[in-house]
């Protein structure tokens, strides 16, 4: 470290404390975040290696630049060297304690979202915007947006983080609920939290448990439907149970707010009913199509589908699939999915045609056990028999199949 020095901790960052400094030769203001490892032996985490990578190859004026990495003298760690904004250098959440004029919050909002805007450019989603890792130069309100150590290439998986409290105050509903399908509307939602605390001084959202912020934004703005936010019902299963509050007008809570700003505060509102839901399936239906033998995207694409209730165009994805996968595992799957919309006659054709494609013991049995289920005895029966006839004069394997036959009738009483 005696290339550098730090002068003072000016923040938390995902992994660690964050301090102003600069270079001991140049004396050029530089911002040192430190990150220590739990165990050395397992190297740099991939994530924030993605980060160093990430920085290195960009450049924005809003974006903080990576300029060295740095090991502890001890080894169970590293400091990143970024450039600073300027020497008088502070974090957002401190800038804005008791709210800023209407000035300094047009000049940083704007500065905010030309960041994000560069990073969804790039196909990037930061996921842990909040003032904390947003820093400013209070003599010429320069921004720069750092910690990108939670972002992700998007059509990647997000992470899960150990969510305190800060960062949940700003993570948009679908990330509190842990929905599997998100698109750059959580860094919108972000930034009107921001722009929220921006106004006041204080977080527009309490944060007591995980579900805090989440129940103080539909407090606030109403709780979702499926009219307003589609497959909301299948995501997060407690809310028919909810009694359904109007939302508050978001003028009544921020009276003095320009008629611009209020539009602007309800963006990420708007992203929420409008964009993730076609973002969404844009994403799996070109991922299925780079890659169709990946049954994980298949599965992806058929749930989210699923999960809007749209069960017509899940089926023409099943059936899309069908023709990558025309195995027994491919049956099968398309077997559960009618069954779990309980079409009973869809299910039963399809095993028809399972069995005319692969006449085996197996499939003539799952589809025994079906007509079991569904109390068509004779149905089952004649499976049966089709089964028993595919073992043909193997006296050996006939017992063995109706050893493992009484087997499973005893395992199910």
């Amino acid at each position: 470290m005696d290339l550098y020095t730090r002068r003072r901790c000016i923040g938390y960052g995902a992994s660690g404390e964050i301090y102003s400094g600069f270079h001991s030769d140049t004396h050029e203001p530089v911002l040192l975040r430190e990150v220590r490892l739990h165990d050395a032996r397992d190297g740099i985490p991939t994530n924030l290696i993605r980060e160093i990578s990430f920085l290195q190859e960009i450049k924005h004026e809003n974006i903080l630049r990576i300029l060295d990495v740095i090991n502890f003298d001890d080894e169970n760690g590293i400091f990143l060297v970024y450039e600073s904004p300027g020497r008088e250098l502070q974090n957002l959440s401190s800038v804005s304690e008791t709210g800023l004029d209407p000035d300094s919050i047009k000049r940083y909002l704007h500065q905010i979202l030309l960041a994000v805007a560069f990073l969804h450019s790039h196909k990037t989603v930061h996921q842990d915007l909040r003032p904390e890792n947003v820093f400013v130069d209070i003599d010429n309100k320069h921004l720069k947006v750092a910690d990108l150590g939670l972002g992700r290439a998007l059509g990647g998986s997000f992470e899960e983080d150990i969510c305190t409290p800060s960062r949940r105050r700003f993570m948009a509903p679908e990330l509190l609920m842990n929905s599997p399908y998100c698109s750059y509307a959580i860094d919108m939602w972000s930034v009107g939290c921001i722009f929220a605390q921006m106004l006041t001084g204080t977080p527009l959202f309490e944060c007591l448990t995980v579900l805090h912020p989440l129940v103080h934004a539909f407090r606030l703005m109403g709780v979702p439907t499926e009219e307003t936010w589609p497959g909301i019902t299948r995501l997060y299963e407690l809310l028919p149970h909810h009694k359904k509050p109007v939302g508050k007008n978001l003028k009544e809570t921020f009276p003095d707010l320009e008629p611009e700003g209020f539009d602007l505060l309800s963006y990420a509102d708007f992203e929420m009913k409008n964009n993730f839901v076609n973002h969404a399936r844009n994403v799996w239906d070109r991922a299925t199509q780079l890659l169709p033998r990946v049954d994980q995207l298949w599965y992806n694409y058929i749930h989210i589908e699923g999960m809007l209730g749209n069960v017509a165009g899940a089926r023409q994805i099943v059936q899309r699939w069908m023709k990558w996968a025309p195995d027994q595992h491919g049956w099968v799957s398309y077997i559960n999915f009618e069954l779990r919309n309980n079409e009973v006659e869809r299910a039963r054709s399809i095993f028809e045609r399972f069995v005319d494609c692969h006449p085996t013991v197996s499939a003539w049995i799952r589809f025994a056990e079906f007509e079991m289920k569904n109390g068509e005895i004779a149905r089952a029966r004649n499976c049966y028999e089709r089964a028993v006839d595919k073992l043909g004069d193997d006296e050996e394997a006939l017992e063995l199949f109706m050893l493992l036959l009484s087997l499973r009738r005893s395992a199910r009483r």
